[in-house]
């Protein structure tokens, strides 16, 4: 991230995909063939941008869901200060995500430990038995 924030890119949409385009041409040169990116997901139309940064990506999109009360406790457990604003954003974009359009598969994380939904994941995107 950097600052400010230019007007017309509150959230920095370019420079991430920019940055994420040098990272794979890196990454790919040294070899690498996968690439896990966890990205909040508005709308399908958006991954035009991870297509650009990686050429010839096959790409799986897959959501965890956990019920809003979790992901609320979660930001509560992570965030010092004042949360409010984790929260709200939490809050406005749960409906959005959970849009079945936007999903290859969804993996539950629902109090799950994280290695077991990482296995979960990598099966679905057919890159473990």
């Amino acid at each position: 991230m950097c600052w400010p924030a230019p007007a017309d890119d509150p959230w920095h949409e370019r420079l991430v995909h920019a940055n994420l385009s040098c990272l794979w041409s890196n990454f790919a040169a040294a070899g690498a063939e996968r690439l896990v990116l966890c990205r909040v997901l508005e709308a399908s139309s958006l991954l035009r941008h991870v297509r650009a940064a990686v050429p010839g990506a096959d790409i799986t999109v897959v959501p965890l869901r956990v019920p809003l009360e979790e992901v609320h406790a979660r930001i509560g457990r992570r965030e010092a200060g004042d949360p409010a604003w984790y929260l709200n954003a939490a809050t406005r974009l749960m409906p959005i995500m959970e849009r079945r359009d936007l999903a290859d598969h969804v993996v539950d994380n629902t109090g799950r430990p994280a290695r077991t939904v990482a296995a979960d994941v990598l099966r679905l995107a057919g890159w473990l038995p």
